[in-house]
């Protein structure tokens, strides 16, 4: 059934309230070879006063205009929805209530100012060794492992065009009760200045967060989200300042900012409660939602979600007259110039004579194959969610050390 009432007011209405239940594990999942930001810093920037003055004041007034046709609130029942103790549970909620609440807004201000667009697709099995256990896995299937994408994301949607496949926004969804960003952003996890601890960013706590930021470096992509039944963590990243360095022969912008991202990355953060909401008065609510925090993300990244080495206030965003073209794939170590050991003349004469083997044409068909490049996630159950386990093997190694391509699953 349709209603008709304010974006503003139909973002910001209250969250179900969620049982949140203990689950049987509470480790996330854990991978050396994830990218460390260097260092986390509250994003001030991103706030209800600054989408009040984005785009000269424009997309406050269009959330603000009365009966705007939306489709009536999901029904959730609380004893079935609400009941969250794992990350399955938690995609369910958050695809039924957030998604169906989000999408619509995003659909109502596609034509004036083109958000890109939160599309579920189905999430693929995650291909396992063998008779389907996890035996050891070799090093050549570090990249691959690295580059399993965000349980979701979303991709350009223009009306006037065929929509641009590829990922603007990566997310991933994780359980509250399992990991909440005050556990990783704290005075035991990181200096005053924002950047880690000795030995912190291998800890449980600290790997969703390299997690999505490792997505967010491949794609290229600067904003990215954590998403829990107890808040959305949103962030955006850039190097923490540009380099002095030549670049490699043949390198391009992106290849550099990657590298620098991956050396030395800056990652700005807020974290918005899952509970804020209007209390039943829109007109004088002035704060974030999730679900308002969502739709602006995503307005934003539709307009612009390139990585870059600085970006301009966040209130003095141009807006575009069309979308920019999504990443269909990410930037990979396998995909840049790199410096190959020395070898006999024998293996060199080999490898040069196979630089277009079909391996390496497979092995980039199986990337695009795997789950990685979902850009967002299924809405039927039952859903095939990587297990979330963590290293058994804290190190206690300087963080400024960059991760190993060994990884580690339970």
């Amino acid at each position: 059934m349709a209603i008709q009432k304010s974006l503003l007011e139909y973002l910001t209405a209250k969250n179900p309230d969620i049982d949140n239940r203990e689950p049987a594990d509470k480790k996330n999942t854990s991978r050396n070879s994830y990218f460390v930001p260097k260092q986390l810093i509250e994003w001030t920037e991103f706030s209800f006063q600054t989408l009040q003055a984005v785009y000269e004041g424009q997309l406050i007034e269009k959330a603000r205009e009365k009966d705007t046709p939306l489709p009536d609130y999901p029904f959730c029942v609380p004893d079935v929805d609400c009941v969250v103790d794992c990350e399955p549970a938690t995609v369910h909620i958050m695809t039924k209530w957030n998604h169906g609440i989000v999408t619509p807004a995003l659909d109502a201000v596609r034509d004036t100012f083109h958000p890109c667009m939160w599309i579920p697709r189905p999430m693929k099995k995650d291909i396992k060794k063998g008779n389907g256990t996890k035996g050891k896995k070799s090093n050549s299937n570090a990249v691959s492992r690295r580059l399993k994408g965000a349980d979701g994301g979303a991709m350009s949607s223009w009306p006037s065009h065929e929509a641009t496949t590829g990922e603007m926004l990566p997310k991933d969804y994780k359980t509250y009760t399992k990991w909440d960003s005050r556990n990783a952003i704290n005075q035991k996890m990181l200096h005053k200045d924002g950047t880690w601890r000795r030995g912190m960013s291998k800890k449980n706590n600290a790997m969703p967060i390299r997690q999505v930021y490792t997505y967010c470096v491949n794609f290229g992509c600067r904003y990215g989200c954590i998403l829990s039944t107890g808040e959305a963590f949103i962030f955006r990243i850039r190097p923490r300042a540009p380099t002095n360095n030549l670049s490699p022969e043949g390198s391009s912008s992106d290849q550099i900012i990657r590298q620098q991202l991956i050396k030395d990355g800056l990652l700005e953060y807020v974290s918005i409660p899952w509970d804020n909401n209007n209390g039943g008065n829109p007109e004088d609510y002035k704060s974030l939602t999730v679900n308002l925090g969502l739709w602006f993300i995503h307005v934003l990244a539709g307009n612009h979600y390139r990585v870059g080495w600085e970006y301009p206030p966040l209130e003095n965003e141009a807006l575009l007259t069309k979308p920019p073209a999504a990443t269909a794939e990410p930037v990979t170590p396998a995909s840049e110039p790199r410096i190959q050991p020395r070898q006999s003349s024998k293996k060199r004469s080999r490898f040069f004579n196979n630089v277009s083997t079909p391996t390496k044409r497979r092995r980039s068909e199986r990337l695009k194959d795997s789950p990685g490049y979902s850009v967002s996630f299924s809405t039927e159950l039952p859903f095939q969610i990587e297990s979330d386990h963590d290293s058994s093997n804290e190190s206690t190694t300087d963080d400024t050390e960059q991760s190993s391509a060994s990884d580690t699953e339970c």
